[in-house]
């Protein structure tokens, strides 16, 4: 009989969580993977685990282990991981988000429920551990939970850290995962905790709505428009989100110089055209190139300026600004 997907019992307890204990291989090495699921409350003081991160690699699972008494399909990396950590002769508790976490299709609703419950996950464990797989070894990485500091509300007037949650949005683009909506809410915790209020998740949401839902969140509790920095081009009324482009784009091929009617020379995305206009935005560094429709503007790319770039031409009253609509 083919294993089947598990058939987790739905979780009961306020914020409960699943965790995964681990059975001894009893001194055999090659001992079937065997496992069990259960519920506890987060927080809880008599309660133990380790929370495990790894790389999930192959989207589908093909190879089998026992959990709660039944056929489960696994990822080659996820079998990889419980051989690695299992012991000889006592049960090990881990917290294995694969398992933890209901991932069919009917376990939608619970993901939405545990998303905002990861960060405390990690933070409650008595042990936070990596494993890194490579062609040479395997490597099992340790992280003391009380020595991982809790994301702060980065302060804007801090130079040196006023663009970590930007810097961070911009490693969206490259993570690599089956479903598109994680590379938001795999640091739905952090961007909550860094003062970004994200509405709940919802895997049942489209993507796109996701990403505007990021970018809405972060204009508003930022109050900088430093976001729109993360743009990439893309082909006019294109609607593929920006973390959905898989190529990696070779910046430079991308870039082209303008002259402006002033005579200032700029830098922006060949995807800027004769007609275009370079605005200075109140909340951004950074001039952008925006693009008229009707009464209204479109975004088309942040640029570099020669000579503007240090607020040489921003109005000593601010009463002199314009307001714009952008959509």
């Amino acid at each position: 009989m083919a294993p089947q997907p598990l058939q987790h019992t739905p979780l009961r307890l306020h914020r409960g969580i699943r965790v995964l204990d681990l059975l001894p291989s009893f001194g055999r090495r090659d001992a079937s993977i065997r496992c069990k699921t259960r519920e506890i409350v987060l927080g809880d003081p008599d309660e133990q685990y380790e929370a495990i991160s790894y790389v999930w690699g192959a989207p589908a699972g093909d190879c089998t282990i026992v959990c709660n008494g039944q056929d489960l399909l696994v990822t080659p990396n996820c079998r990889k991981m419980l051989r690695r950590l299992r012991r000889f002769h006592r049960t090990r508790t881990l917290w294995v988000d694969a398992i933890c976490i209901d991932q069919t299709y009917t376990g939608t609703a619970e993901r939405n429920e545990q998303i905002p419950l990861m960060g405390q996950i990690y933070h409650k464990a008595s042990a936070s551990r990596m494993v890194i797989f490579d062609l040479v070894r395997e490597r099992e990485l340790t992280f003391d939970p009380d020595q991982i500091y809790e994301a702060r509300a980065w302060d804007d007037l801090d130079p040196g850290t006023r663009h970590k949650d930007l810097y961070l949005l911009g490693c969206l683009r490259g993570f690599q995962c089956t479903i598109p909506h994680d590379k938001v809410y795999s640091i739905y915790s952090i961007l909550r905790a860094s003062g970004i209020l994200l509405s709940p998740p919802d895997y049942t949401r489209p993507i796109a709505d996701v990403l505007e839902d990021l970018a809405t969140s972060y204009l508003r509790d930022r109050k900088r428009l430093d976001i729109l920095m993360t743009v990439l081009p893309c082909n006019e009324g294109s609607k593929l989100p920006v973390l959905e482009i898989h190529v990696m784009i070779e910046v430079a091929s991308h870039y082209a110089l303008f002259l402006l009617d002033n005579g200032y020379l700029g830098l922006a995305y060949r995807t800027c055209q004769e007609g275009d206009q370079v605005f200075l935005l109140a909340g951004s560094d950074w001039p952008f190139v925006l693009r008229q429709d009707g009464n209204a503007f479109r975004l088309v790319a942040p640029a570099y300026v020669y000579g503007v770039m240090e607020g040489q031409l921003w109005p000593e009253d601010e009463g002199e600004l314009e307001q714009i609509t952008l959509v």
